[in-house]
């Protein structure tokens, strides 16, 4: 069982189809089925069930898949430690950070960070809970800063709260209900709003309206960027839910409405059961010092989600 074969396989896994997985490999067909027999005969077990709409992961190919991806993750980033020492750097610090959160005073952060450790290459990537949480399980990434919701909270992960930040409801300047005071969930249904295309900021907004039965605004647009939604709000007229933090200096207006939206809180997390790199640790005390600071009292704040595991008690690595 080689690297090749494994690559061959994670394709096909993830595609469900060896006509496509072989163009993502760079093969034909018949050369992708050789490998995959081959490797299915190296490990005396059968990988996958031949469907009319393509190919499905027996109970040894589940199995072997999570192994496949950390073979070859492992590989890569061997690969990417070789070059960085060829060049004459150190480790790969590899960062996921939250649309929202990337916009909310971390410049500052990393240009302190590759000031003082010139010798760590630091690679940024933005994504959603949804897609970042994932990658850190399969260690495509070291650390993640995103905003948290309490369903993403699992036993592998250690977490700790960064910050909390208020949140208001934002209209342009021209906005009819831009000097109302006193404004209802049910008159906010009545607009159409920009909202961020992700499964826990949709589902605060649905838990906003919820209260007295309002229902969801009637229109809008979903959009799974951040800059696309402000804009939607400062130049189409339309509304939505967004931290202070980042509408500061926009020129928009935070909506007087009768009930307030619950803070947003953010955070690290960490795989639980793998020790955090020092360069890792590094970045996060200067999240800790630069962005570690609630931005709401203490009274809105929402409660600390528990977890097996916090981060201050773990191990760095040497």
């Amino acid at each position: 069982m080689d690297l090749r074969q494994l690559r061959h396989f994670i394709a096909v896994a993830e595609l469900g189809n060896f006509s496509r997985a072989a163009e993502r490999v760079f093969l034909t067909q018949p050369a992708l089925t050789r490998s995959i027999k081959t490797l299915e005969d190296e490990i005396d077990a059968r990988l996958f069930d031949r469907r009319s709409s393509g190919v499905e992961l027996t109970a040894a190919g589940t199995a072997l898949l999570e192994h496949a991806r950390l073979m070859v993750n492992e590989q890569e980033r061997a690969q990417q430690r070789i070059a960085l020492a060829k060049r004459g750097l150190g480790e790969e610090l590899v960062a996921a950070i939250c649309p929202l959160q990337a916009q909310m005073g971390l410049r500052a952060v990393v240009a302190e960070f590759t000031r003082e450790h010139p010798d760590v290459s630091l690679r940024i990537v933005e994504g959603h809970v949804d897609e970042t949480v994932p990658a850190l399980m399969d260690r495509k990434v070291d650390l993640v800063f995103t905003t948290v919701p309490a369903t993403t909270m699992q036993e592998k992960l250690a977490y700790e709260r960064i910050r909390s930040s208020s949140c208001s409801i934002y209209a342009a300047p021209g906005h009819p209900l831009a000097h109302r005071s006193g404004i209802t969930p049910a008159e906010l249904t009545r607009w159409a709003w920009a909202m961020l295309d992700q499964k826990h900021w949709l589902a605060a907004t649905r838990n906003y309206f919820a209260v007295g039965n309002a229902g969801m605004p009637a229109a809008g647009v979903r959009t799974s960027s951040v800059s696309f939604m402000k804009s939607l709000v400062l130049e189409e007229g339309m509304l939505g839910m967004l931290p202070d933090a980042l509408m500061e200096g926009t020129g928009a207006v935070a909506l007087n409405v009768e009930r307030m939206p619950r803070p947003l809180r953010a955070g690290l997390l960490f795989r639980a059961d793998a020790e955090i790199k020092r360069s890792a640790e590094l970045f996060a005390e200067k999240l800790r010092a630069h962005v570690g600071r609630p931005d709401v009292e203490e009274s809105r704040a929402i409660p600390h989600v528990p977890v097996a595991v916090l981060v201050e008690k773990r191990p760095h690595a040497n």
